[in-house]
């Protein structure tokens, strides 16, 4: 059975969000690819996380019965999360840009799951070895302008957040699906749209 991790972290609802809209249309193609596939939905726009803190930083550094009550209760929310992406097979990130990066919520997120010791590690060398591994991993994103094509790379530093924090974590068979072009007129908005549908019908054939 696959099991998929959906993330959404746009604040807008379903019915405006193109980020929301565009996942959903994701995982309704890997499911029909793979009947009987589990699913685990996180809003991270309607539920955050939080930012990661002294306790958080302090509590994972030490053993359980040393740990205060708040820095047990901020491994806790982290441990929680952490199990959700060791659990899953793959994992589908809605994420719209916003002034050239990811939503907070999503950067809270990451630092919650990149953790050393759980998610990876370093060697005597200083190198990181990511301890996820064997996963899958969707972007899925909205972009007012055009960000994916030679050029525009140096404005885009959402697709390359994503690869370096996922990669740091033993993810590195990474997929982006982009809206562009929308916060441009309807026309352009609808051309946007349809490119990252067919992208969507082509890393997941029905």
């Amino acid at each position: 059975m696959l099991r998929i991790l959906a993330l959404s972290s746009s604040p807008r609802p379903p019915e405006v969000s193109i980020s929301r809209r565009l996942s959903t249309e994701l995982i309704v193609q890997i499911a029909r690819a793979h009947p009987g596939a589990a699913v685990i939905q996180r809003d991270l726009a309607a539920e955050a996380p939080p930012h990661v803190g002294a306790a958080l930083l302090a509590g994972v550094r030490k053993p359980e019965l040393d740990r205060s009550a708040e820095e047990a209760a901020a491994v806790a929310i982290s441990a929680e999360m952490i199990e959700q992406l060791v659990w899953a097979d793959v994992l589908v990130i809605g994420a719209p840009m916003y002034n050239f990066g990811f939503p907070s919520v999503l950067k809270t997120w990451i630092d919650n799951v990149s953790v050393p010791g759980r998610t990876f590690r370093y060697d005597r060398d200083g190198n990181a070895h990511g301890l996820v591994t064997g996963k899958r991993a969707y972007v899925v994103t909205s972009r007012g302008g055009d960000y994916g094509t030679t050029g525009a790379e140096a404005g885009n530093f959402a697709d390359s957040h994503a690869r370096v924090a996922l990669a740091l974590l033993g993810i590195v068979d990474l997929h982006v699906v982009a809206a562009d072009w929308q916060a441009l007129h309807p026309e352009a908005r609808r051309d946007g749209y349809d490119v990252a549908s067919r992208r969507i019908s082509e890393l997941v054939p029905a």
